[in-house]
């Protein structure tokens, strides 16, 4: 998500992408994290279909569910729609926005 979306809305909060902040931050008195669909896509660090990853959830979602608590704020499930580099583990696909409730589980 670009940062600047926000403040072109006049919001006053920020975007950490998912690797920063598992580095980074601790979550604040309001952190809400995106689960989104290519949480559960074929990993695509490569372009040709042949040689594309397997099949898993995305590390980065991995670790957001098993160091943070994750309260549910919305949940639902997308019809997993394949496309050449859009490919999912699942189907229906999973998404959901959470609030980030401390690090209250061990990496």
């Amino acid at each position: 998500m670009s940062p600047w979306l926000s403040t072109e809305a006049g919001r006053k909060h920020r975007w950490v992408e998912t690797p920063r902040f598992l580095e980074e931050q601790e979550p604040g008195a309001c952190t809400v994290y995106y689960a989104s669909a290519s949480c559960f896509a074929r990993d695509r660090t490569t372009r040709s279909h042949a040689t594309m990853g397997p099949f898993d959830e995305l590390p980065e979602c991995r670790q957001m569910r098993e160091r943070f608590v994750l309260e549910s704020i919305v949940e639902t499930e997308l019809e997993a729609r394949p496309f050449v580099y859009e490919q999912y583990l699942k189907d229906p696909v999973p998404i959901g926005l959470y609030r980030v409730r401390g690090r209250e589980r061990t990496p």
